[in-house]
């Protein structure tokens, strides 16, 4: 179980990012580095002794990776692709490391490390109806804990679409996500 803690800090944090952006007729390529070194970061932690992770500001989390996009947009409707606006692919790859102390941390490690995956943007005609949709894999670094056993994440796919009518001023729209019900 947890306990929180009136007491915290802010946390802190130093980001850089690094990237180039092209485009060439209609494919155009995004790729960016980035490193953040976040400071008084909160965590739960606990003694090996105890049973409770109370939330404090404990450790210094160093973050890094890469996210690297690919998209493909369409100029005019075609009988090829008569209502597709554009199709991306990408790829972020994300690292961390903390300073180790004497407490178990309950999170800080937790994170997304792999995501690929595959966006779609289509628009039915001249009409006002759009449809997105998402496909994505995903790989998370770190354990959970069920029923007193630990136990690695499990990569999964995740399914998101929306369906929408409007223009630049309004707009509704319906939005299903996690449609392969990923717990």
């Amino acid at each position: 179980s947890n306990r929180g803690n009136p007491e915290l800090k802010p946390e802190k944090a130093s980001n850089y990012e690094l990237g180039i952006y092209a485009t060439a007729g209609r494919l155009s390529l995004r790729n960016q580095a980035f490193y953040q070194h976040g400071q008084n970061m909160i965590d739960w932690v606990k003694t090996p002794a105890e049973d409770v992770y109370p939330t404090m500001n404990y450790t210094s989390l160093n973050s890094w990776g890469n996210e690297l996009s690919l998209t493909w947009r369409t100029e005019v409707q075609s009988a090829l692709h008569p209502w597709l606006k554009d199709v991306r692919l990408h790829y972020t790859w994300i690292n961390k490391s903390k300073v180790d102390g004497e407490l178990t941390s309950a999170y800080a490690l937790d994170y997304l490390k792999h995501q690929a995956g595959m966006v779609g943007r289509h628009q039915f005609g001249k009409s006002k109806f759009r449809l997105n949709w998402q496909l994505s894999i995903n790989d998370r670094n770190g354990t959970y804990t069920l029923n007193g056993t630990e136990h690695d994440y499990v990569s999964y796919l995740q399914v998101d679409a929306s369906l929408s009518y409007g223009d630049k001023n309004r707009m509704i729209f319906f939005s299903a996500d996690n449609l392969t019900n990923v717990r």
